[in-house]
């Protein structure tokens, strides 16, 4: 009898997913932030409105939390699904603070944190894209059924 053997998952995909869950661990914190402190917000004359806050953050976390558990449960779409949220934040995050913002900063104001999202999100990509090959695929048999 030729036993196949277990495939050792990677720390990776265990760290990568873990980070998903805790970016949305912190969405929902900001979310539950804002809505405790929502006539403080509206009275300061919070931009954009709290809504705005609570929309974004619930949806980031909803894509957060969903990406980190297809990830754990080794989907074979989720690594391009946590490439594809990775990019959408990275995106929405400079169109938030570029566009969306009151607060105009001179453009070296933004070297330090455009050169910090740079990295986390080649990083992202990269550590997305190293894990492909350990994901379920839907063709392959399962593990534990060998065919003789």
């Amino acid at each position: 009898m030729n036993a196949a053997k277990p495939v050792r998952l990677p720390f990776l995909l265990h760290l990568i997913a873990v980070l998903f869950v805790l970016a949305a661990v912190m969405q929902v914190a900001g979310v539950a932030q804002t809505i405790r402190s929502w006539n403080w917000l509206l009275v300061s004359g919070y931009y954009p409105h709290p809504l705005y806050a609570v929309f974004t953050g619930s949806l980031f976390s909803l894509i957060f939390i969903t990406t980190g558990i297809l990830l754990w449960l080794r989907f074979s779409f989720a690594p391009r699904l946590g490439q594809l949220a990775a990019g959408l934040v990275f995106i929405w995050y400079w169109v938030d603070r570029l566009l969306l913002s009151r607060v105009q900063l001179q453009i070296n104001s933004h070297l330090i944190p455009l050169i910090v999202s740079v990295v986390m999100l080649i990083f992202l990509l990269f550590s997305l894209w190293l894990l492909e090959p350990f994901m379920k695929s839907s063709t392959s048999l399962p593990e534990d059924e060998s065919m003789e």
